[in-house]
C-alpha cells in the first residue's frame, strides 16, 4: 500500500504563535544533549508568560518515521529522576477551543520543598495515540523490533506514522488548561496529518 511522505516543511513548529490571548511565548534553548541523545527532526521548549507573571512550559517534539525509533521523551521519568514525587495520573480528553478532542496523559507532581505542578503529555505516530502499554513497550530492549514490524503492516494510503510529543506543565491546573488547548489548535494547523478525526 503506498504511503503519503510528510515533508520537513509541514512541521515548522516555529510557526505555532508566540501570542495566546493575554500570554507571550519565549523559546528556550534546548541543551544539545538532548538533542544528541533524541535525534528528533525539530523541537521547539517554549515559555509562555501572562501579565500577572503565571507561566506554562509547552514542548513539542517531531520526528520523521525514519527516526522515530532512536528517541522518546516521557515526563515519568524525567520529571522523578529530578527528585519529583508522582501525586496523581489519570488519563483524560482535552477538549481544544475549536472542539479537537486529544486523549491526554495527565499528570501531578510533588516533592519535597517542590511546588505542586501539573502536566498534559502525549505520543502520537500518525493518527495514531500511545497507550500506557505503548510508552511501557518503548523502553523494552525488542521495541525496535516491535517498531518494525508494525510498519511492515497495510496500512490506508493517506497515513503517515512521524511522531510528535507533546508536553505541557504550569504550577496552576488553570493556566496549563486555558494554554494547552490554543497551542494544540496550532499544532494541527501545521500538522493536519496528525489531527485526531
Amino acid at each position: 500500500v503506498a504511503r503519503i511522505a510528510v515533508p520537513d516543511g509541514n512541521t515548522a513548529l516555529e510557526k505555532i504563535p508566540m501570542t495566546i490571548g493575554e500570554w507571550t511565548g519565549t523559546d528556550l534553548p534546548i541543551d544539545p544533549d538532548i538533542t544528541a541523545m533524541m535525534q528528533y527532526n525539530k523541537a521547539i521548549s517554549r515559555r509562555y508568560r501572562n501579565r500577572l507573571g503565571h507561566e506554562v512550559d509547552v514542548w513539542v517534539i517531531y520526528w520523521t518515521s525514519a527516526k522515530a525509533v532512536k528517541g522518546y521523551h516521557h515526563p515519568d521519568i524525567c520529571m522523578t529522576n529530578r527528585g519529583s514525587i508522582i501525586a496523581a495520573s489519570a488519563g483524560r480528553t482535552m477538549k481544544t477551543p475549536s472542539g479537537v478532542l486529544v486523549p491526554v496523559s495527565y499528570r501531578e507532581f510533588t516533592g519535597e520543598k517542590r511546588p505542586r505542578s501539573y502536566v498534559n503529555y502525549w505520543t502520537q505516530e500518525g493518527r495514531y495515540f500511545w497507550t500506557p502499554a505503548d510508552e511501557q513497550a518503548a523502553f523494552a530492549m525488542t521495541f525496535p523490533f516491535e517498531w518494525i514490524r508494525r510498519r511492515m503492516g497495510e496500512r490506508p494510503p493517506d497515513a503517515t506514522d512521524d511522531r510528535i510529543v507533546v508536553l505541557m506543565g504550569s504550577l496552576s491546573k488553570e493556566k496549563l488548561a486555558e494554554v494547552a488547548g490554543h497551542v494544540t489548535d496550532a499544532l494541527y494547523e501545521l500538522c493536519p496529518w496528525g489531527r485526531p478525526n
